[in-house]
């Protein structure tokens, strides 16, 4: 283990964005925490700014490039399963901290809503899955309280999401940004379940909203200690009326819809009747 924190940001075009932020995250120390980028718009220019990071800050970034597939919850899981970068690298630190691009900038207009969104969505409202206003995260703080509470992770969410099926609670942070004790993704089941959930990737946002609920029941289950940075509280378990039902309770139908294949089989059978059409109109 060669890291205490790798903090991992999922970027596409907004990397400035997420530098500029970089001071929310306090007690960061090179040689023991490492800043990984996976960037689905890599270039010249991208790697120029962390250069420049790093002989300001001393901060050595870690630089992956990816294809843009299945936005950032697709770059989740190819970073947790090593499809991305080496799995061993990858998961060699104690703590995973990862986050999107415009997490930690909640008063950029990346992080408000357009205006074409439906309700009950606002139009320039604040997103829910951006850092909450004035919060920080201070590594050696998380760090304590991870010694002192043997936390499986850590979230620090504006309306964090539970999520009730089939008899089990979890909680679902907005967006998947969160921080995980990485020997839980290393383990053997949560690999084969991420795997599951990259394999059904059909290019929907239905697809990212799946993934995003996944994460909650494949890390943060009941029993587990988390702790929420920004209501400064331990949880073991998830009670109803501390968080948010973003679905109206219509998980199973997700869930179903991508655990059994049926919408990945959907996707590909479009996709190929779109082939077929194409072919066809090219022949005449």
């Amino acid at each position: 283990m060669t890291a205490r924190f790798d903090v991992v940001v999922w970027n596409y075009e907004r990397l400035g964005l997420f530098l500029r932020s970089f001071d929310r995250i306090r007690g960061f120390r090179p040689g023991i925490d490492r800043l990984t980028v996976v960037s689905a718009s890599p270039g010249a220019s991208e790697q120029a700014l962390l250069d420049e990071l790093g002989e300001r800050t001393g901060v050595a970034a870690r630089y992956l490039p990816r294809a843009n597939r299945g936005l950032d919850q697709g770059a989740r899981c190819e970073y947790f399963t090593g499809t991305v970068g080496s799995l061993d690298e990858n998961l060699d630190s104690r703590y995973l901290l990862q986050m999107q691009d415009h997490y930690l900038a909640p008063d950029d207009e990346a992080s408000r809503y357009g205006p074409n969104v439906s309700p009950p969505l606002v139009p320039g409202r604040v997103k829910e899955d951006v850092i909450p206003d004035g919060a920080v995260i201070d590594l050696n703080e998380l760090e304590a309280l991870a010694d002192a509470y043997d936390l499986a992770g850590f979230f620090c969410d504006r309306a964090p999401c539970l999520v009730e099926w089939e008899g089990h609670r979890f909680v679902a942070p907005n967006g998947g940004n969160f921080a995980v004790r990485t020997s839980l993704v290393r383990d053997a089941e949560a690999q084969a379940a991420i795997r599951r959930v990259w394999r059904v990737c059909d290019g929907t946002y239905r697809w990212t909203l799946y993934a995003e609920f996944m994460w909650g029941r494949i890390f943060f289950q009941e029993g587990r200690h988390f702790y929420d940075l920004a209501g400064n509280r331990l949880f073991t378990t998830w009670p109803r009326e501390d968080f948010f039902d973003w679905l109206g309770g219509d998980y199973a139908r997700l869930f179903h819809e991508y655990d059994s294949g049926w919408a990945y089989r959907r996707a590909r059978l479009i996709a190929r009747r779109a082939r077929f059409f194409a072919r066809r109109v090219r022949r005449r």
